[in-house]
């Protein structure tokens, strides 16, 4: 699926290259701030209130060269690319997390190890994070979050064919601990919990196991 999905991103002419996100930055046509995260002026445009940029780092860390994309960074936060497979925060002692390797990253720079963790992505899955370097600049993203003025997006490749280009699920799902599977279920349900998506069509491939559809989509709640 990682492979079907790259593919996707390589050929499909409506979806931008991650550079196309972060060009802006460098031009200094956005700005990103803890006080305004993702508030979107224009398409694949990040806000942002300055133009600097990091590159691709590299932590060394117990022998190991640990690296992640760093898209900007200031004074309050950091937001960069969580590779698929590493977890956002794991309790496990000896596994490497973002909230550790960004902790290692800091000192390194000689700055405090503060990082604060204000959204998860699954460990499966890679994609952009804000973290905040301060408790003021987590306090307000964690603000963002709630009031939901922090807008999240998606690309995902799904097997079979959308009934439409684009449209709205509002489902309610049921968790199986034991399988670690959600199911939609009736709204009357214990235990459900209403989930709601938006999604567009970006392409669709026809393949000998049959048909693939990449999408984008944002949450409105997230829900497993």
């Amino acid at each position: 699926m990682q492979d079907l999905l790259a593919r996707f991103m390589r050929s499909s002419p409506r979806v931008p290259p991650q550079s196309a996100v972060v060009r802006p930055l460098s031009r200094g046509d956005a700005a990103v701030s803890h006080k305004g995260v993702f508030r979107e002026e224009a398409q694949n445009k990040v806000v942002t209130r300055s133009d600097k940029l990091s590159s691709l780092n590299s932590i060394r860390e117990g022998g190991l060269f640990l690296l992640f994309n760093i898209l900007y960074e200031d004074d309050a936060i950091i937001v960069c690319v969580k590779p698929a497979g590493v977890a956002t925060q794991t309790k496990q002692i000896g596994q490497k997390d973002m909230e550790s390797m960004l902790r290692t990253y800091r000192m390194q720079k000689g700055e405090p190890s503060y990082i604060g963790v204000v959204h998860r992505l699954d460990q499966p899955v890679s994609g952009v994070m804000v973290f905040a370097k301060t408790k003021e600049a987590a306090a307000d993203l964690s603000r963002q979050v709630q009031e939901k003025t922090m807008v999240k997006f998606y690309q995902a490749v799904l097997q079979g064919r959308l009934p439409d280009f684009e449209g709205t699920f509002d489902d309610y799902l049921i968790k199986d601990a034991k399988t670690n599977l959600s199911c939609v279920c009736d709204k009357e349900t214990k235990g459900s919990k209403q989930a709601v998506l938006h999604y567009e069509v970006l392409d669709e491939l026809e393949t000998d196991q049959g048909i693939y559809t990449y999408v984008l989509i944002e949450l409105e709640t997230g829900r497993h």
